[in-house]
């Protein structure tokens, strides 16, 4: 996966009827400078609102990942300061790292999946 200019990348998969989840909205904006206890938003949407799924993973510099949401809860690492909020045609988090970000680069993995098995990956850079 390529990251365009503003530190996205995304693909879709399936060929379930309608299109695949769309992650976006993006806060703070994409490729932006991320400081040690800020939180990032993002949305994930669907056309036909019947999201399956969602996993989000931190992937850090160096390579060491952690699964900061499991489709069911936060990990103990993200719990305080991150939330899950329903909003019109799918669901809005909100993540924050306890402990603060442990390196100045972050790249962050959402796999979201509808009931049609439509599924989108999209990563997020963050400097």
């Amino acid at each position: 996966m390529s990251f365009g200019s503003g530190g996205f990348g995304s693909e879709s998969y399936g060929s379930g009827p309608g299109s695949a989840p769309l992650i976006s909205a993006w806060l703070p904006f994409l490729g932006a400078e991320l400081r040690r206890l800020d939180s990032l938003q993002f949305d994930v949407t669907d056309e036909n609102v019947d999201l399956l799924a969602v996993t989000i993973r931190a992937i850090f510099l160096g390579g060491a990942s952690e699964v900061a949401w499991n489709g069911a809860e936060f990990s103990a690492a993200y719990r305080r300061g991150s939330a899950r909020q329903h909003i019109p045609g799918g669901q809005r988090f909100t993540l924050r790292r306890t402990s603060g970000w442990p390196s100045a680069v972050l790249r962050l993995e959402v796999i979201a999946e509808d009931l049609a098995g439509n599924i989108a990956v999209g990563q997020a850079l963050y400097l």
